[in-house]
């Protein structure tokens, strides 16, 4: 695993109740961010009998700040703990993995 590579734990609590709490293991920034994406898209798919789903960071966003808590911890390689991050944090990151993903889309 390159130093890029950070394994994150997503910290997920979706509704008031607690017994929606989970928490998700990742190798990378990047993987927990696809597992976020599929969190929302499985929830789009929850609402909706097409099974293809569309969205962009607006839908996504707005999700994100009306689930009760989210957060992740990332392996900070320097002191060998995990780093607390944000909702806000999350945001930004998303935000970018969805750009990239645009961008590579299309390339093709």
């Amino acid at each position: 695993m390159s130093k890029r590579e950070k394994h994150t734990i997503l910290l997920l609590q979706i509704s008031e109740n607690r017994g929606s709490r989970t928490y998700y293991d990742y190798p990378t920034v990047t993987a927990a961010m696809n597992g976020i994406c599929s969190i929302f898209e499985q929830k789009l798919r929850e609402h909706t009998k097409n099974r293809n789903v569309e969205y962009d960071t607006e839908d996504i966003n707005y999700f994100l700040e009306n689930i009760t808590d989210i957060s992740c911890l990332v392996l900070d390689f320097k002191t060998n703990q995990y780093s607390p991050r944000s909702r806000n944090w999350i945001k930004e990151r998303l935000k970018k993995h969805l750009i990239n993903i645009s961008r590579r889309n299309e390339k093709y």
